[in-house]
């Protein structure tokens, strides 16, 4: 059962003027890249000027 298997799929529904497919299967693509962690390995950052996103240490960013 790989992750292209059916019984894998959940459903969507994207809204809005971008088109959503693709940031979600890239996404998808580089969580499965990084071993496919768990919530537990994110972090967040936020100080006055920006938010950050990041994997393991805050030095790991996750960029869009």
């Amino acid at each position: 059962m790989g992750a292209g298997d059916p019984s894998h799929a959940v459903p969507a529904r994207l809204t809005g003027r971008r088109y959503g497919r693709d940031e979600v299967e890239t996404a998808f693509r580089w969580w499965e890249g990084q071993g496919r962690p768990g919530f537990d390995r994110f972090g967040l950052t936020v100080d006055a000027d920006e938010e950050r996103v990041w994997l393991d240490t805050p030095d790991a960013l996750v960029v869009p």
